[in-house]
């Protein structure tokens, strides 16, 4: 009999759960609102970390935890004359040793150890664009006080790295595949409110994609899994110590935001390592401290009176977000 108390008060929950829950269209504005500000003085910045494992297909290989992850975005939104908006960012992520938690600079190919230490180029693009499009299929959950946001990237282009032989060891795939899919989860009162961006958001990040280039992994069958989860902050003050270090001594320009729409194509991973290859070979350290140079897209700079965007004033702590950590601080 008390079994079935408890099963017809967890039906009774699940009703009651699924009575508050409800679905809303968003447009360019919301999406703009919630990844950075409606303000193109203010700039926006999202910490995260996470992990990277290895899945192998049509080999004899078992799949492996590579790395912890570090990383943030920092970037500013623009009002395009049709109304819709667009995003430039700067994005670092870092690979750590996942048993010490230390930033790597030299990783060992596993899975074919005679290449010996090669060097990690750990993430470094700049900029980093989007458009956020009139048409938007992103739908906003909302249970209760929160909102919940997917938005979901598949991406299929041909793999540049292609067509010249030098990049047969690193990246021989005639199309570039990848999936990188968003949650953000944040109080709803924050985007219907009349402020330019949500103040608090919190973030995960899944992306599926091939092997890294610096890895060397030639034409192995499997690809790479990265989650993560994280949250809008302040600023770069509240970065852990080591990538906080790395910005105010090495690579400072990644303490803001773009300052204008650059007037080029967003940088990849793939980009970057076919532009860098012979600081690579050459054993550089990744990032590299010299800062991306671009032009702009004519009116579209700003003051560069520095804004901090807005965001919660607690600072994140270093130990890493768990995905259902991540939901339970949403929901309570």
């Amino acid at each position: 009999m008390k079994a079935v108390i408890i099963l017809l008060g967890l039906m009774l929950l699940g009703l009651a759960m699924a009575a508050v829950m409800e679905t809303r269209a968003v447009n360019s504005k919301d999406i703009a609102k919630i990844r950075c500000s409606l303000n193109k003085e203010d700039e926006t910045f999202f910490f995260f970390n996470g992990s990277v494992i290895a899945y192998f297909t049509g080999a004899n290989k078992t799949n492996q935890y590579l790395f912890k992850t570090i990383g943030i975005n920092v970037g500013r939104c623009w009002e395009r004359s049709d109304g819709t908006y667009s995003l430039a960012s700067r994005e670092l992520l870092y690979y750590l040793d996942p048993a010490t938690d230390k930033i790597i600079d030299k990783w060992v190919n596993p899975w074919n150890p005679s290449l010996g230490e090669l060097t990690v180029a750990h993430v470094d693009n700049d900029p980093v664009l989007q458009n956020f499009s009139s048409d938007t299929s992103a739908i906003l959950q909302v249970y209760d006080d929160k909102a919940f946001l997917n938005l979901d990237i598949p991406l299929a282009y041909p793999n540049a790295l292609f067509f010249n032989s030098t990049f047969a060891l690193y990246s021989p795939q005639r199309v570039y595949q990848a999936g990188e899919f968003f949650k953000f989860i944040f109080p709803v009162a924050n985007l219907d409110n009349k402020k330019d961006t949500v103040d608090y958001s919190l973030v995960s990040w899944t992306r599926e994609g091939p092997f890294l280039p610096w890895m060397a992994m030639g034409d192995t069958q499997g690809h790479l899994i990265y989650s993560s989860s994280g949250a809008k902050i302040p600023s770069w003050e509240y970065l852990p110590a080591g990538v906080k270090a790395d910005l105010e001594n090495r690579i400072p320009h990644y303490k803001h935001a773009p300052l204008c729409v650059p007037n080029t194509r967003s940088v990849t991973s793939w980009s970057f390592f076919a532009a860098h290859f012979a600081e690579w070979q050459a054993g550089a350290q990744f990032p590299l401290a010299e800062a991306a140079k671009y032009g702009c897209i004519a009116g579209t700079e700003v003051s560069g009176n520095i804004q901090k965007g807005s965001a919660s004033s607690v600072a994140p702590s270093i130990a890493l977000f768990s995905v259902a950590a991540l939901i339970i601080l949403a929901l309570f």
